[in-house]
């Protein structure tokens, strides 16, 4: 919608909607692999490997809100025959899974609804790429004035320590948003 939290709103003569389209994709896409969680509804057909014989499948993606399909070695199972934990993303199926059976599950995940803190940091990673854009400059240049001149410093993300962008004002509340990575897991 153009809006802004904390500049001008981004004039349409200078950012199309395709441009804006592109920046959201982005940082959606940024946000959701380091958190490792959809920030909203998403669909994803997942070819499980089977670790061994178990009756629990971990999901790719946590917040499960349903499962559409499981197939294992081309049957369709029943819903019936198999429970979701839908927070961890894990799936258990009574009759347990064979690790020569592939599994392929294909279901809806994310938050339902966006959270206002994503809404907010990406209203303000959208103005900083159009800053970016206008300067002519890449993200991770900051040039600070002083009297009788100016430098620049460079200025970079460090998703692991916290920093997915260079600007700080996304990064604190990227820090608030909740994160469901595993430590040491990728």
């Amino acid at each position: 919608a153009r809006t802004s939290r904390g500049g001008p709103r981004l004039s349409a003569a200078e950012f199309s909607d395709e441009w804006i389209e592109e920046g959201v994709e982005e940082w959606e896409q940024k946000l959701e692999e380091h958190l490792g969680v959809a920030f909203t509804t998403r669909e994803t057909v997942e070819s499980v490997r089977v670790p061994g014989c178990t009756d629990r499948l971990t999901l790719g993606w946590p917040k499960v809100q349903s499962v559409m399909s499981l197939v294992i070695n081309g049957a369709t199972i029943s819903s019936a025959l198999y429970e979701l934990d839908g927070e961890t993303g894990t799936l258990i199926y009574r009759s347990g899974f064979i690790p020569t059976y592939p599994a392929t599950v294909t279901y809806q995940h994310g938050y339902e609804t966006i959270l206002a803190a994503v809404k907010r940091s990406t209203s303000l990673y959208l103005e900083h790429l159009a800053a970016m854009d206008k300067a002519g400059s890449g993200p991770s240049v900051a040039r600070l004035g002083f009297d009788g001149g100016a430098s620049t410093s460079f200025i970079r993300s460090n998703p692991a320590a916290g920093s997915l962008t260079p600007w700080e004002d996304v990064n604190d509340i990227v820090r608030t948003l909740p994160n469901y990575r595993i430590p040491g897991v990728a």
